[in-house]
């Protein structure tokens, strides 16, 4: 099955309006990836503090997790906020893939909830907030692959839009 860009782009839009189209065109888009589910995050750099979470087939116990005790740890953020807004960045780009599965989330949480890869594009950042949109892979899914996280970027009229909805 092709799942059609324009399609997802137009559902976004629609999104505006409908969240059941929102949720479909994040759905659209997971599937697209062959990714497992997506998250929606927004959350305070300082503190780690989650501000607001949309979850698309993530367990809402995998969030309740990261909430309360992993955020405020991920080693994944600091340098995940080097990134500029819409440029897609996976766990590669972010540690060494040694130095990420020795740590506490990577055995303890990732590998426990079945999301150890991911691709995320922050759609909006200030001092006080990030704004995410991570797709989640399985271990048997593997990492998002280079060819992947360009063919991803693609769709930039579909970040454009949800740049713009994360304000």
């Amino acid at each position: 099955m092709t799942i059609a860009t324009d399609d997802i782009v137009g559902a976004l839009y629609a999104g505006t309006l409908d969240g059941e189209a929102w949720n479909g065109a994040i759905l659209r888009l997971t599937d697209l990836l062959g990714a497992s589910g997506a998250i929606l995050l927004a959350f305070n750099p300082a503190t780690g503090a989650v501000l607001r979470h949309e979850l698309h087939r993530i367990d809402p116990q995998a969030m309740r997790q990261y909430q309360g005790y992993y955020a405020a740890k991920d080693p994944r953020i600091a340098p995940g906020a080097l990134f500029p807004v819409q440029q897609p960045m996976s766990e590669g780009h972010l540690l060494p893939m040694r130095e990420l599965a020795r740590s506490e989330i990577y055995t303890d949480f990732l590998r426990t909830f079945d999301i150890p890869h991911f691709l995320a594009t922050w759609l909006h950042k200030a001092p006080d907030r990030l704004v995410a949109l991570t797709f989640h892979g399985s271990h048997r899914r593997g990492p998002f692959e280079r060819e992947e996280i360009h063919e991803g970027g693609r769709h930039h009229r579909g970040r454009d839009h949800r740049h713009r909805q994360a304000r």
